[in-house]
């Protein structure tokens, strides 16, 4: 149904492009206006006529748009000024009516500006950074520009600018002393490690301003379009054809490198996921979140990467397997620390299901680890998620355990088939999930296979990046009353399913002569519990919950702007598991467990310092003020290092069958008994393992 759905979006959008072209004033535009014109209108015809829940096209969401808009060109707020903002409000209130008319009058302004401040603040900041810094004043320095408004004048913007060097020469001359030699000494600032600290800073501006002037108009037409995506909803956005390329890495299940996706965010490369199974993961000790600071190779050469285009950071990060990479990273807390990789391959089934039995209070409980939904993930193997689960329950089933944990932690989902199918080897034949698209009638995704390969007891393990089809697999198993559900306070909250529509197909018999047009990526209908609700920013509440750094602080989809409403339809009818009745007696105890277990309630502690300090943006520049606030830093962050490792420790295994299987590929067995060694003093995990004897 979807692909028909898609079918009828590009025939329609074909239908549209073809009478715009027709209308295209060729003699008064270039073929690069033109082909400005008909992306303009071909967008708004899409967003509006196949978006899930179009906002209305009124004077409000022109205001977001145009708001939007100024955010995506200068969201640093540290280019336009004033007056140029006044310049551009002739067009709020028009934002809808430029749209619809291909009118690209707005952004051609904008582009020629940004163009032109850029070209100007370029001379400005290394102005700024040919004077010496004074660090012994009190000054305030606010790191959340969005605080702040566009400089009225060119005076104002001088300020903002030799504000924002100076941090960031501050904070180069921090990172650059050796504090754990000086104790509790406050270090000197000499003049020479001052212009030491200004002349690499220089070197990184001149690369911030190059990536900045590299690029295109077609960069900036894409920042344009996605003011009036992005006010649809968060996963809806305009991909122009020259798009950089995106460095998050796939989970391909082999590649060389450290094995992280990154993002580019507030002048930071950060650290937006560690793939299972890949030298990261085996290390430990990078997490999402994680800011690099500095890429230093094995032979000593190291690189300030703060600011950094993306693309650079990766090629500093990549490497030939076995070479090591130290990466000096700022946790979420604000502490500093060195972590060295070994650059590796990523171990094929580490990306796959995988499982491992720990024996407690001599019962034998099961563990199956779930990376990620994936299906015909290698097209040589074409492995699948729910294949390869079924092997893993049969295999602990084989092995007599008496009880198996589900860990979808960091799982972000994956395809929606898998979860139903997965689903169905806990529960007969039954609706697992509900899809609805807007004006349609809800259908009902249902497990058809009668059997149930295992139904002992069952326990599912998830944070705050479990996303997308996790929610849908932990919620049809909660619904169901099947497994008690352990983990953050909620998972991320994504309920929203998206298309992609190639735009160049919309002109296929007409206006060949302007593609590549780019394509969109849409939002065409949204997830549905079999209980009626939708995991869409509620999430999923588990029975029993632990804290950890998100307790206090809103994250997941329903931080983000725009996000698509939540909503209930009827539910669906299913039966619900009989076989439960542990469950209360098993939720109960847990609760009181972690109310008094001290690593329980260190890690309430830190998510409350946590979310106390989040909005603290405001940065003294006085350099002893600084070097005094990072050693508080320190101190917290001394205090809870290890505030996910438990003291004590509950041995994992692996599977006798697991270790025929390796032994006959000749796999090296060294990772897997790391990945049983961690899983041993895992804190969130004892305590399912806990929750799961209580279930007997």
């Amino acid at each position: 149904m979807i692909r028909k759905k898609i079918f009828r979006s590009v025939y329609s959008l074909w239908a549209v492009s073809f009478a715009l072209i027709s209308c295209i004033p060729g003699s008064t535009q270039n073929k690069v206006q033109q082909r400005e014109r008909l992306i303009l209108q071909i967008t708004f015809s899409a967003l509006f006529n196949q978006h899930l829940q179009p906002p209305e096209a009124n004077l409000l969401f022109s205001n977001r748009v145009f708001e939007k808009a100024l955010e995506n060109f200068d969201v640093s707020r540290r280019f336009f000024l004033k007056s140029d903002i006044d310049e551009f409000s002739g067009f709020k209130g028009s934002m809808v009516k430029l749209m619809k008319e291909g009118d690209f009058a707005l952004f051609e302004r904008m582009y020629e500006r940004i163009q032109k401040r850029i070209s100007e603040a370029e001379r400005l900041a290394f102005a700024i950074l040919d004077e010496p810094f004074q660090f012994n004043k009190k000054e305030i320095y606010e790191t959340d520009e969005l605080k702040s408004d566009f400089a009225k004048n060119q005076k104002e913007l001088d300020i903002k600018w030799r504000k924002y060097l100076k941090y960031r020469v501050l904070v180069r001359l921090y990172e650059s002393v050796d504090h754990d030699t000086l104790g509790e000494t406050m270090p000197e600032i000499t003049a020479e490690a001052e212009m030491e600290a200004r002349n690499k800073e220089k070197e990184q501006m001149k690369e911030w301003f190059d990536m900045l002037k590299e690029m295109d108009r077609n960069d900036w037409f894409g920042q344009y379009i996605n003011a009036y995506a992005h006010n649809f909803d968060p996963h809806t956005e305009y991909y122009p054809p020259q798009r950089q390329e995106d460095f998050e890495i796939e989970m391909t299940g082999q590649f060389e490198g450290i094995g992280a996706q990154l993002v580019s965010r507030d002048g930071y490369v950060t650290i937006e996921r560690i793939v299972p199974g890949s030298a990261s993961w085996r290390q430990g000790e990078l997490e999402e979140g994680d800011k690099i600071l500095r890429v230093t190779q094995e032979n000593g050469e190291s690189v300030d990467v703060t600011g950094m285009n993306i693309q650079k950071v990766v090629k500093l990060i990549r490497g030939k397997k076995g070479t090591t990479v130290t990466l000096t990273v700022r946790k979420a807390d604000g502490s500093r620390r060195d972590i060295s990789i070994v650059r590796d391959v990523v171990e094929m089934e580490a990306a796959f299901a995988r499982s491992a039995i720990s024996e407690y209070n001599g019962k034998k409980i099961g563990y199956i680890r779930l990376p990620k939904f994936y299906v015909d993930f290698y097209k040589e193997t074409n492995r699948n998620c729910a294949l390869d689960m079924r092997a893993e329950v049969e295999r602990l089933k084989n092995e007599g355990v008496e009880g198996i944990i589900i860990d979808l932690r960091n799982n972000g989902g994956g395809t929606l088939e898998g979860a139903i199918d997965i689903a169905g080897l806990f529960i007969p034949s039954g609706p697992v999930v509900q899809v609805k698209a807007t004006g349609q009638q809800a259908r009902v995704l249902s497990d058809r296979d009668p059997s149930i390969v295992y139904d002992g007891p069952l326990v599912i393990l998830v944070n705050h990046f479990s996303a997308s089809a996790s929610e849908i697999f932990a919620a049809a198993m909660q619904d169901y009353g099947r497994a008690i559900i352990v983990g953050s306070n909620k998972t991320f909250g994504k309920g929203t399913v998206q298309n992609m529509l190639d735009f160049d197909r919309a002109v296929n018999f007409a206006g060949r002569e302007f593609r590549p047009l780019g394509s969109l990526k849409i939002t065409i209908q949204k997830y549905y519990r079999i209980n009626g609700g939708t995991p869409q920013l509620k999430g999923v509440t588990p029975d029993v919950i632990f804290p950890d750094q998100y307790s206090y602080i809103d994250f997941g989809e329903r931080e983000l702007k725009n996000a698509i409403a939540y909503s209930e339809i009827s539910p669906a009818p299913f039966n619900r598991w009989t076989q439960n009745n542990t469950f209360p007696k098993a939720i109960q105890n847990a609760r009181e467990r972690i109310e008094n277990n001290p690593k329980f309630i260190l890690m309430d502690q830190y998510a409350r310092w946590l979310a106390d300090n989040r909005e603290k943006s405001s940065i003294s520049l006085r350099f002893e003020d600084y070097v005094s606030y990072q050693r508080m830093l320190k101190e917290r962050a001394t205090k809870y290092k290890d505030v996910y490792v438990s003291t004590d420790s509950i041995p994992f295994n692996i599977p006798g069958s697991t270790v025929d299987e390796l032994t006959r590929k000749g796999d090296d067995l060294r990772e897997w008994k790391k990945w049983v060694g961690d899983l041993s003093r895992d804190v969130q995990l004892q305590e399912a393992l806990k929750v799961i004897y209580d279930m007997r």
